[in-house]
């Protein structure tokens, strides 16, 4: 797994969008709540902003944590995805071509060939590609 950079700048940046998502989600929770409410929570979101930014590295622990844990999850999702992929996806065409007779490469090795190499099928050969 990649080494998780734990710099002060990393901290800060994840904290400061920690805080705006939290003040987020509580901004559109509240929406029936009355004006001085909303203020209150508006001040204390400010306030905690303030003080992720200042006492950034009592957060650094759980920073570690949390991106560990992202990384582990993620590595996870990913195998599961791909194993469904392969499994739904590139079987069944593979099974198909396979029932069609289409081969993509020689089986068996000839011994007695010369070499491998194949003329382009195109009038334009190997230099203009595109």
């Amino acid at each position: 797994m990649k080494k998780i950079d734990s710099s002060p700048k990393n901290i800060r940046i994840f904290l400061v969008l920690l805080t705006l998502f939290s003040a987020l989600l509580l901004w559109r929770g509240f929406r029936g709540v009355d004006g001085p409410l909303k203020v209150k929570i508006g001040v204390g979101i400010v306030a905690a902003a303030l003080f992720f930014a200042v006492f950034h590295r009592l957060f650094a622990p759980a920073y570690r944590a949390i991106l560990f844990a992202s990384g582990i999850l993620g590595n996870a999702i990913f195998l599961v995805i791909a194993t469904v992929v392969f499994f739904v996806l590139l079987t069944p065409i593979a099974l198909v071509m396979r029932l069609f007779g289409k081969q993509f490469m020689a089986r068996r090795c000839d011994p007695g060939a010369d070499s491998y190499f194949e003329c382009p099928q195109t009038v334009q050969g190997y230099d203009k590609q595109y």
